[in-house]
């Protein structure tokens, strides 16, 4: 177990950058979501201000305007995320599946004769399946979750100090 752990240490290093660009641009995605709620926000009071006066509905329609143009760049950049995150699994896997095949070839031959036909195969090709599969999609859950977290506590924090204290409190005794 603990030369498997050392064995996925340059998998995990050769990624590492491409990871911290991915990381960069999730973080930019969730405040670009934030940005959108509080332009909605704005939109919504300015809308309501349009029955008011003209120049606030002008004003209500540019808004609206900035958080469909907020609600598309997320999206994209959400998108390209996703995709670039994907390409880091995938490289990962194919130097996994690589390092596994160097294991298999040389593994000796008596060995690989005492394990009943295509077990010894069917249990590493599932494991690495297994493995592509997790990564990604908790990493992608994973990272996407912790900027939500920490944006929605920035917002909470920007609109009422106190009433989030308070709510991040009772979270905190619910755990």
């Amino acid at each position: 177990q603990r030369r498997g752990s050392r064995a996925l240490g340059p998998v995990a290093e050769e990624a590492a950058e491409v990871l911290r660009i991915t990381t960069t641009a999730f973080e930019v995605g969730a405040t670009t979501n934030l940005e959108v709620i509080d332009a909605q926000r704005e939109a919504r009071d300015a809308d309501t201000a349009a029955a008011l006066a003209r120049d606030a509905l002008n004003r209500a329609k540019l808004e609206l305007l900035v958080a469909l143009g907020l609600y598309l760049s997320s999206a994209v950049i959400s998108w390209l995320s996703s995709y670039v995150l994907a390409g880091v699994v995938q490289r990962t896997m194919r130097r996994l599946r690589s390092d596994v095949e160097d294991k298999l070839n040389r593994l000796s031959l008596p060995y690989v004769d005492s394990q009943p036909r295509g077990d010894l195969l069917s249990r590493v090709t599932n494991d690495i399946d297994n493995i592509s599969q997790t990564l990604q999609q908790s990493l992608t859950q994973l990272i996407t979750s912790l900027f939500t977290v920490i944006g929605v506590l920035i917002m909470m924090l920007t609109i009422s100090p106190l009433l989030a204290l308070a709510v991040t409190a009772v979270a905190v005794m619910m755990l």
